[in-house]
């Protein structure tokens, strides 16, 4: 008689990844980091040091179509290579089957907050992170922790946050915070559950391979990695701020707006605008003093999460439904946390 066996089946193992992918991704997540917490310290130290924020945002709100877009584009321009050179960086460390192992064990909560504590740091403006975006969509990443780190990069901006509360009253630095988090961890949840749980393996992933090789054929797939995510992205950013820029000027009138009619009006346009990183602040600034402190909130929450550029991505890589739900809920979540402030 036989003794029956049981077999087990070994856990696999990550795909090894060149040293060099991770050398390129670490330049591009140091120089980054660099350059937005230097900036952010030097921000920071400026409000505590004057009591008030003195940089302008006439040059956007109130310059015609093109000069305001090229402002914009000025304004993200350093931003956004860091955004380029991490989405390919991106591509080239985190394959499909590098994001399942890393998404499998754990609770949805704690995949969330995963995904937006990576985010945070970044501090990339709604423009500028939808090459990572991108990349971590392409390469399997669950609907709602890709959004979630592409939402959690402006929103949940650790400077911008102490910035509102520098400067603003009590009710609209919470209204802010409350509303930024709703945004980042609740949101995305609701666009999985409507989309599906549709992963990059099914959608003609095309992560670049990354087998031993020379020094050559690395530096070839990098450049490869690198022409892909700037094609894919820098196109949909140029047409997206051209149009936000054309709303700007449509919606300069809603700057006193109060009423819950114009609010709802204000947070769509708010949804879709695209803002540097803390320009909603000195717009928010002038709500706030011509007394309108709904629309102030309003701003400083649908501003920086998302705006046309961002949308229209979610758009290409997740579908239709996907970007309807994103901006929805950015929309919904502004304008009860401005009625909320107005109350």
């Amino acid at each position: 008689m036989s003794t029956p066996t049981t077999t087990t089946t070994a856990p696999r193992s990550l795909p090894r990844i060149r040293p060099e992918s991770l050398l390129v991704l670490a330049a591009s997540l140091f120089g980054l980091a660099y350059y937005k917490w230097s900036g952010a310290a030097t921000a920071i130290a400026g409000v505590r040091r004057t009591g008030a924020w003195t940089r302008s945002a006439d040059a956007l709100i109130h310059a015609a179509t093109v000069p305001s877009a090229e402002f914009y584009i000025e304004r993200i321009a350093v931003a956004l290579v860091f955004g380029v050179l991490l989405g390919a960086g991106l591509r080239l460390c985190a394959s499909p089957a590098i994001i399942e192992r890393l998404t499998a064990g754990g609770s949805l909560a704690q995949r969330q907050l995963v995904a937006a504590g990576s985010g945070v740091p970044l501090m990339l403006c709604s423009c500028c992170i939808t090459p990572v975006f991108s990349a971590a969509d392409e390469a399997g990443a669950p609907v709602a922790s890709s959004l979630a780190l592409m939402l959690a990069s402006p929103a949940l901006n650790p400077a911008a946050l102490v910035l509102t509360a520098m400067l603003f009253p009590a009710r609209i630095a919470v209204a802010r915070l409350l509303g930024a988090l709703i945004i980042v961890l609740a949101v995305p949840l609701l666009a999985e559950r409507i989309v599906g749980q549709r992963r990059a393996a099914s959608r003609d992933v095309r992560v670049t391979p990354l087998a031993p090789g020379t020094g050559t054929r690395f530096v070839a797939a990098y450049l490869r990695s690198l022409w892909r995510t700037a094609i894919e992205s820098l196109p949909i950013i140029i047409a997206g701020v051209l149009a936000s820029a054309l709303l700007i000027q449509r919606g300069a009138q809603l700057g006193v707006a109060q009423r819950s009619d114009a609010l709802v009006l204000a947070a769509a346009l708010m949804t879709l605008v695209a803002l540097p990183t803390y320009f909603e602040i000195p717009i928010a600034l002038l709500a706030a003093s011509a007394g309108a402190p709904a629309l102030a909130a309003v701003i400083l929450i649908a501003g920086p999460a998302v705006n046309l550029p961002s949308i229209l991505t979610v758009w290409r890589r997740i579908g239709m439904k996907a970007a309807i739900v994103l901006a929805t809920g950015v929309w919904l979540v502004a304008l009860m946390a401005g009625l909320a402030v107005r109350a």
